[in-house]
Order: C-alpha cells, then sequence, then structure tokens
C-alpha cells in the first residue's frame, strides 16, 4: 500500500509559488487563507473576497466565521496586488496585525501573511513586519 502524504509547508516561498500560478494574472484583487493542520499539512485553501483593481473590502467576522469551520491550528492569509507592486501599502499592515490579534484570541497560530504579484512577493515573516510577540511557526526555518 502507498501512503500519499497530505502537502506541507515548511517555507513561505513554497506558499507563494503556489499563489502565483492562480494569481499572477487577476486583474482584481482577491484576499484568503490557507488553513493548515498543526503539521503544516494544508486542510484548505479559502478565497474569500474578490474587490477591485486596487483593493479589496474585507470583514474580520466573516474571515474568522470561515476559518472556524475547519479543524486548523495555524493559519497564512493571502491577497494579491494587480498592480505588480507587492509593497504593502499600511492598510495592508493595519489589516494583517488585526489579523493576527484575532488568531491569537483564537488560539490560532498565525504563520504568515502573503501578498502576490507578477513581479515578485512580500511575505511579512521574512520582512520582519509581523508583531514580535505574536510570531511563530515558521520563524525557526525561515530565519
Amino acid at each position: 500500500m502507498t501512503v500519499i502524504e497530505p502537502t506541507r509547508y515548511t517555507l513561505p516561498r513554497q506558499i507563494v509559488c503556489e499563489l502565483l500560478n492562480k494569481y499572477i494574472r487577476a486583474k482584481v484583487e482577491y484576499f484568503g487563507f490557507i488553513a493548515f493542520d498543526k503539521a503544516n499539512h494544508v486542510l484548505k485553501v479559502k478565497e474569500l473576497f474578490k474587490g477591485g483593481i486596487s483593493i479589496c473590502t474585507f470583514d474580520l467576522k466573516t474571515v474568522y466565521w470561515n476559518m472556524l469551520k475547519y479543524p486548523l491550528s495555524n493559519v497564512v492569509f493571502f491577497h494579491n496586488h494587480p498592480s505588480g507592486n507587492a509593497t504593502p501599502s499600511e492598510a495592508d499592515k493595519d489589516m494583517c496585525h488585526a489579523l493576527e490579534q484575532g488568531c491569537k484570541l483564537l488560539g490560532i497560530t498565525f504563520l504568515d501573511n502573503i501578498i502576490v504579484s507578477r513581479y515578485g512577493y512580500t511575505s511579512f515573516r521574512e520582512e520582519d513586519l509581523l508583531i514580535k510577540e505574536k510570531a511563530h511557526g515558521f520563524s525557526n526555518i525561515c530565519t
């Protein structure tokens, strides 16, 4: 019998490769999350919101409600920038920090927030943009 292991991620750039396949040519912004179990096996990739060419409005309650549908332990959030510039805006940073705080309250490990574009990506973990006391998960692998 052959055992098939579920997809397991250990580095942000592995996730980026998967996201780029879907969002590299997107003309509008999308926001979603990837739910992981304790061993970082993917449980679900969930696209939650679709926006316009330069903004994607989202609701924190809807994000958390959707996350709690899955038996996740860890989460990575993602969105794309159709402009091609993956540099996070102040709104992106504020959103990330609000998501981090909510995950802490829910007992879910916030692994990363990733912005992808056709010219590259930004991993908040790799760029040291996460709230210091809440950063865990990939930190021992990526530093």
